[in-house]
């Protein structure tokens, strides 16, 4: 079943945004001068980050003093947004991260080189569908991030040639160390670059979590198309006995069983990895969404802004459902082994083949799950809950903004 044909890469894109974005910790496969320079760079872009977390998280607390509370709805919620952005750019470095992007990519060469045609193509179709997923959440989170840049330039634009006197937007409001209304352009610059860095960051984790859970959906749905026709790929010569041909069986079986405790051992890994990260996003998304939905309504927001926030919403609305999706589709395809078993000639076999037949059944009908922290599996439930969970939100602070 060998094949000098090369597997489609499903880890190329992966690769490209963890390198722009400074968290590629595998060897880059360069000079030890590029490898200084990128760890340098990477260095400088993370602690840009952490410094614009500790500036809107400032701006919002110290708006308490005057009882601004809309803006400091407005800091301490893009606290929380670029707090789960540290969180993520770290797990995105760990060890555990790096062992499961290069046991992806071993495991899935080896798929295609060695199994059935069937599972060939199988491959080549997941992952033209993986990079469809992931060029159209690149563009959407590209697309938010330049029409953030447009209203952040175009504020610069209006508000550079006003006097000191009046107070200057910045593209996210944030506090400085000095008087960023006297020196607007520094304010400006500093803030602007913290913000096309957080950009690229802002889609780093999703685009690591589709591809790394998209190499489980396909090693599930590979494995249920040798359970379903194990009997077809034993390689049987007509000519050989019936006792070489139990052992052929027995073989692929045997196959198809270490197959499945490999699949386990991968998922397990991934959460372990992120299901705190997982957590993070199901407890803190809720109030994201409801705090876009806030910025929304608010009356005074200027129009260019209200035009981001809700690109941003939707894009962040659009990622919530297909996080789900694909938590939901690891469920779905492991629960589908025994189902693909039974649907074979399974009762054609030896006793011996019908015990590890029996064995793999039992094996699977416990579900493998991403998982939600320590409590609960994600699932298309999960979307909608979180999307309740900001509907309540909003509502409570649309009432507290009214008794104002």
């Amino acid at each position: 079943m060998q094949s000098e044909k090369k597997a489609p890469r499903i880890t190329a894109l992966l690769k490209v945004i963890m390198i722009i974005s400074g968290t590629w910790r595998l060897p880059l496969g360069t000079s030890k001068f590029t490898e200084n320079c990128y760890f340098l760079y990477s260095i400088l872009a993370q602690v840009s980050i952490f410094l614009l977390w500790i500036g809107t998280l400032l701006n919002g607390l110290t708006a308490i003093k005057t009882y601004d509370f809309e803006k400091v709805f407005e800091g301490i919620g893009y606290a929380i947004i670029i707090l789960l952005l540290l969180y993520k750019i770290f797990i995105s470095q760990t060890q555990k991260i790096k062992d499961l992007i290069v046991q992806c990519e071993s495991e899935h060469e080896k798929t295609y080189q060695e199994e059935p045609e069937e599972v060939k193509i199988l491959v080549e179709a997941n992952v033209q569908v993986l990079n469809v997923i992931l060029y159209f959440s690149f563009l959407i989170t590209l697309f938010a991030a330049f029409v953030l840049y447009w209203t952040g330039i175009s504020i610069y634009l209006e508000y550079r040639n006003y006097n000191s006197t009046v107070e200057k937007p910045l593209t996210i409001p944030m506090w400085c160390p000095f008087d960023h209304n006297r020196y607007y352009g520094i304010a400006f610059f500093i803030n602007f670059y913290m913000v096309v860095i957080g950009c690229n960051y802002s889609i780093l984790v999703q685009i690591l979590f589709f591809t790394l859970v998209t190499h489980a959906i396909i090693q599930l749905k590979s494995l249920g198309i040798l359970a379903k026709n194990f009997h077809r790929y034993c390689e049987i010569d007509n000519s050989q006995s019936g006792c070489v041909q139990n052992e052929s069986v027995i073989t692929m079986l045997r196959h198809i069983c270490f197959k499945h405790k490999s699949i386990i051992s991968y998922v397990d890994l991934f959460n372990t990895s992120m299901q705190n990260v997982l957590l993070l996003e199901f407890l803190l998304n809720s109030l994201n969404i409801g705090f876009l939905i806030v910025r929304l309504l608010l009356p005074n927001q200027q129009f260019r802004v209200k035009i981001f926030v809700g690109i941003y919403g939707n894009v962040e609305i659009i990622r919530l459902f297909l996080t789900a999706w694909h938590a939901n589709e690891v469920q779905f395809q492991s629960l589908a082994l025994s189902d693909a078993l039974y649907a074979s000639n399974w009762y054609e076999q030896s006793e011996k083949a019908k015990k590890i037949i029996q064995i793999i059944m039992m094996r699977s009908r416990k579900p493998l799950n991403i998982s939600v922290g320590p409590f609960f599996a994600m699932t298309l439930d999960s979307a909608i809950s979180t999307m309740k969970a900001a509907y309540s939100y909003v509502t409570l602070i649309t009432t507290m903004a009214s008794k104002k």
